[in-house]
């Protein structure tokens, strides 16, 4: 009998880029396994695509010279979540 293990859900390169000069702003992260994508600012209900990828991007409009503190998290078909963060983006 062989038994198979998969892999733990792991998050990496975490990071955050300004894409407008209006206040647009992207948070992007990385998963070894196909997971949604989550991002919760401080203090606001979580931002949530359900898409089962692996390399994860959600776009935001936000104030220009803001600050946001968020963690991104990621759950996979198993109901495994890993949660990464804080992190902050000055806009």
């Amino acid at each position: 009998m062989t038994s198979t293990t998969q892999a733990a859900l792991t998050i990496s390169g975490v990071g955050s880029v300004k894409t407008t000069k209006s206040g647009g702003f992207q948070i992007s992260w990385t998963t070894n396994l196909p997971s949604n994508s989550v991002v919760t600012f401080t203090g606001q209900a979580p931002f949530t695509n359900a898409a089962m990828v692996t390399a994860h991007t959600m776009a935001f409009t936000g104030q220009r010279n803001a600050t946001y503190t968020y963690s991104v998290s990621s759950t996979d078909a198993n109901g495994t979540t890993q949660t990464s963060g804080p992190y902050t983006h000055q806009n």
